[in-house]
């Protein structure tokens, strides 16, 4: 059983990641992690890691540019 030092500590820490962490939704509940999404850079345009990123249509985009994109 922790002490109750121990459990002061750890009300203490947080635990942020990016969007690229692959952790089940479980897990980032039970550890109650905060996760900030990546940004991607494509030419002009920035996006927003997650559901504005459709990966068939940067693929494309890279291909038909000759480049690819990049995050900030």
């Amino acid at each position: 059983m922790k002490d109750s030092t121990e459990n002061e500590v750890l009300k203490m820490i947080k635990i942020i990641s990016d969007s690229t962490c692959d952790l089940s939704q479980e897990v980032l509940e039970r550890y109650d992690i905060d996760i900030i999404p990546l940004h991607i850079v494509k030419g002009d345009e920035e996006l927003e890691d997650g559901p504005q990123i459709d990966i068939h249509a940067l693929y494309e985009w890279a291909d038909k540019n000759k480049t690819n994109s990049r995050t900030s």
